[in-house]
């Protein structure tokens, strides 16, 4: 491995004083060493997890509002027992509320199915490599496309810009959810893709209607951008609205419905043979369009991801 993980181990591990790792993390982060990380136990994960934020490291207790002591064993929980006249003994696991809640893996196993995921290694490889079941193998596949999902809805910016073009297509949200409450209301979507780059958008409403649409393009597209509206029928029984907004909104509107060309029909060309359906933007889509826009080595593929799902699941520090 190109990290020499031992180096960890000589910090101070008190559950108050958490040594940051960043000169040794200046290395690869790739199957070697999520390995060898494991290898050396779970408070070595437990660190690790702790400082890119996958778990808090600190935990405020309810009754008093003191730090609560990390006690290990087979399950991690934050624990504050006092005596006199306030005595109280509070408890809370460790994982709850985390990307590790209600699993009974190690951290260090849970690390090495991601990167296997995230390497696109195949079902049977993960679980021969890391003897897990079908069944959890399959689960954390899922949960790490929630993630993608997750972040792709999360995403509030804008996107386009002078001599850009932005695909817009109306598709139906999945409603399926694995560890993530969704953060958004309605079912349909306006999906916004930048064509030669790795941008989008992605924008949950309850009516698609062309007002509606208006009102995403300005909160969701830079003015001078070109727009290509791939929405049925909206773009033809609402010319003169539209042709408001490009006066208002400095952008230049094309209709685009009946193209063969597109960059959501090269999506779906990706994505044959996948659980996809026509018009549904699914955790598939989002697993592509994440993977799209982190186009990067694995190693920091894995970096991004790992933020991706501290983003997700932010850790608690308090109740």
């Amino acid at each position: 491995m190109s990290v020499n993980a031992q180096e960890w181990m000589r910090g101070v591990w008190d559950g108050k004083v958490f040594y940051s790792p960043a000169e040794w993390m200046k290395g690869d982060w790739n199957g070697d060493f999520f390995y060898e990380l494991s290898k050396l136990g779970d408070i070595a994960c437990l660190k690790f997890c702790m400082d890119i934020g996958l778990v808090a490291k600190r935990y405020e207790c309810p009754t008093c509002g003191d730090d609560m002591k990390l006690s290990g064993g087979d399950r991690w929980l934050w624990a504050c027992r006092k005596h006199g006249a306030n005595a109280h003994y509070i408890k809370r696991s460790l994982r709850k509320g985390t990307w590790f809640q209600a699993s009974h893996m190690k951290f260090g196993l849970i690390l090495r199915l991601t990167y296997m995921w995230l390497n696109k290694m195949p079902k049977e490889s993960i679980m021969n490599d890391l003897g897990v079941a079908s069944q959890t193998a399959t689960d954390w596949k899922n949960f790490c496309k929630e993630v993608c999902m997750d972040h792709c809805l999360r995403f509030d910016g804008q996107v386009g810009g002078d001599s850009m073009t932005v695909d817009i297509y109306e598709a139906w949200l999945s409603e399926k959810k694995y560890k993530i409450e969704r953060r958004v209301k309605g079912n349909s979507v306006y999906v916004g893709l930048v064509r030669n780059l790795n941008d989008c958008f992605v924008e949950v409403v309850e009516d698609r209607s062309a007002e509606v649409l208006v009102e995403v393009i300005i909160k969701r597209i830079v003015p001078g951008s070109t727009i290509l509206i791939n929405c049925g029928s909206l773009y033809s029984s609402s010319c003169a609205l539209f042709e408001q907004l490009e006066v208002l909104h400095n952008v230049t509107i094309k209709d685009t419905s009946k193209s063969t060309d597109g960059t959501w029909l090269k999506v779906k060309r990706a994505l044959q043979g996948n659980d996809f359906l026509d018009g549904e933007f699914n955790d598939e889509v989002a697993e592509y369009i994440w993977r799209r826009q982190n186009n990067y080595v694995i190693t920091q593929k894995m970096k991004n991801f790992l933020k991706a799902i501290s983003e997700s699941f932010p850790p608690k520090s308090k109740d």
